[in-house]
C-alpha cells in the first residue's frame, strides 16, 4: 500500500505480511513499531507527566497560619487526626461504598469533632460522590440550630455513586476565605485528582489538608501526596467498627 501526505507530497510505501502474533517478536526496529501513521507525520507527543515530586511541607504555627485570628483557634480531632485552626471543612466521601459501617463512623466522628468546636471557630461539612452535595456555600458558626442541622444531614444522607472529590474542593475555595484546615476523608481510589490539584485551589492560602484512608488505602499515595504538600497528616483506618466505638 502506498500512502501520500498531500501538505508535504511526503509518500511511503507499506507492505507486510500476515503472521502469528507469536512469532511478531517484541522487539523490532523503531520504525517497525511507530508504523505507518508515524512514518508519514513522525510520533505523536508524548502525554505530559503529572507532578509527583514534591518536598513534605512543614506546618506554620498557629500564629503563623491564622495571623490576627490566632487566639480564635481551637483544637478539632477528627478519626484520630488532631490540628488547631478557626475555620474547619470536612470533605467526606459518601460514594456508594461508603454504606453501611463506613458510614455509621462517619456519622459519629464528625459529630464528635462538630460538638468540640469552640464558639469562636467556623465550620462546613461537604459530602461527595460524583458531585458535591451540599456543597459549601458559606462558613456557619458554631451554634446549637448550625451543629444540629449539619448533623442531620450527615445522619439523612444516603451513600451511592461514584467518587469524585474535585467539586467538593472546588466548593470550599470558593468561599468568601479559605479554609485553615481540611479533613479529607475517603474509602476509594481518587482519579485524576490529586496533589496538584488541591495545590492549584489552594494558591497561597496556608490550609493545612489532612487526609484519611477508611478500610481501604488504594488512593494511599496520592492521598499522602495532598498531605505532605499542605503540612498536614495522612492517616490509614483499618476498622471502621473501631472508629464507631471511640
Amino acid at each position: 500500500m502506498t500512502a501520500r501526505n498531500t501538505v508535504t507530497g511526503a509518500s511511503v510505501t507499506y507492505t507486510w505480511r500476515w503472521q502469528p502474533r507469536s512469532a511478531a517478536g517484541a522487539s523490532g526496529p523503531a520504525t517497525t513499531k511507530r508504523g505507518l501513521l508515524g512514518r508519514l507525520f513522525g510520533a505523536a507527543p508524548a502525554a505530559p507527566q503529572r507532578s509527583r515530586a514534591r518536598t513534605a511541607k512543614k506546618a506554620g504555627t498557629v500564629a503563623e497560619r491564622l495571623g490576627s485570628r490566632a487566639h480564635l483557634a481551637c483544637r478539632v480531632k477528627f478519626f484520630g487526626q488532631e490540628t488547631d485552626g478557626q475555620r474547619f471543612a470536612f470533605v467526606v466521601d459518601k460514594s456508594g461504598s461508603m454504606d453501611g459501617a463506613r458510614w455509621q463512623a462517619c456519622v459519629t466522628q464528625l459529630e464528635q469533632a462538630l460538638w468540640s468546636l469552640s464558639a469562636q471557630a467556623q465550620f462546613a461539612v461537604v459530602l461527595f460522590d460524583t458531585i458535591a452535595n451540599p456543597p459549601a456555600a458559606t462558613w456557619l458558626p458554631v451554634d446549637a440550630a448550625h451543629l444540629d442541622a449539619a448533623i442531620a444531614i450527615v445522619k439523612n444522607a444516603t451513600p451511592g455513586g461514584g467518587t469524585a472529590p474535585a467539586p467538593a474542593f472546588e466548593s470550599v475555595f470558593r468561599m468568601s476565605v479559605p479554609p485553615d484546615v481540611i479533613f479529607f476523608l475517603t474509602d476509594g481510589e481518587l482519579g485524576e485528582f490529586g496533589v496538584d490539584d488541591v495545590a492549584t485551589l489552594k494558591g497561597s492560602a496556608p490550609t493545612i489538608v489532612n487526609t484519611i484512608a477508611l478500610e481501604n488505602n488504594a488512593g494511599s499515595d496520592s492521598l499522602g501526596e495532598i498531605a505532605a504538600d499542605s503540612g498536614g497528616q495522612y492517616a490509614f483506618i483499618p476498622s471502621a467498627a473501631d472508629a464507631i466505638a471511640r
